[in-house]
């Protein structure tokens, strides 16, 4: 967008494209987000393991 900006595309019908690919960038992210960062309990009890046997293994505790 800044780009166009910066090169003297100011009208609208220069600035359509980059607008329409920005909002459809924002679209995934925010439509894919809920998939991509939903918790895995199988990942987190793989941590909890790990985490338990190095503070089982570390000295001093």
């Amino acid at each position: 967008m800044q780009v166009h900006w910066a090169v003297g595309y100011h009208s609208l019908k220069h600035l359509l494209p980059a607008v329409g690919g920005l909002t459809l960038l924002w679209a995934g992210g925010l439509l894919s987000y809920g998939y991509l960062a939903a918790p895995d309990a199988a990942l987190e009890e793989q941590w909890r393991r790990r985490l338990s046997a190095y503070q089982d293994n570390r000295p001093g505790y």
